[in-house]
């Protein structure tokens, strides 16, 4: 799957602590590519749920609760998420990534205004590029 030059965005007046959407979910598939994509005012922005490859290039991902998020209860399949001059903006998790079987390759990559940019369990960070 494949998303180029989008921009996916909320109302400004939701509350980010209320907000329950999710900007773009991957659930088994085999790639999910995001090519300068604009991702702005959501609960979480991208969410991997058994996905096995990962590509986000040029990105902008602002306003939002979680950047990206992997949550545990899915482990079937391992998922390589590979970022390339990518910006998270003003959010509080820039990763949060518990599921154990997430690498993780980051290049050219700007956190600004976020107090947790990587939230990873011990085998993310075990083979953190």
């Amino acid at each position: 799957m494949q998303i180029i030059n989008t921009r996916i965005e909320t109302d400004d007046d939701i509350d980010r602590k209320l907000a329950i959407c999710e900007a773009v979910t991957a659930s088994n598939t085999r790639t999910l590519e995001l090519d300068r994509v604009q991702v702005y005012g959501f609960r979480v922005g991208v969410s991997v749920i058994d996905t096995r490859e990962v590509i986000i290039r040029k990105a902008l991902i602002e306003k939002c609760s979680i950047g990206i998020y992997s949550p545990k209860q899915q482990e079937r399949v391992g998922s390589l998420i590979t970022l390339e001059d990518c910006e998270f903006k003003s959010m509080f998790y820039g990763f949060l990534i518990a599921n154990r079987k997430v690498k993780i390759k980051m290049t050219s990559v700007k956190f600004l205004d976020v107090p947790k940019p990587l939230l990873l369990n011990k085998a993310s960070v075990d083979t953190l590029l």
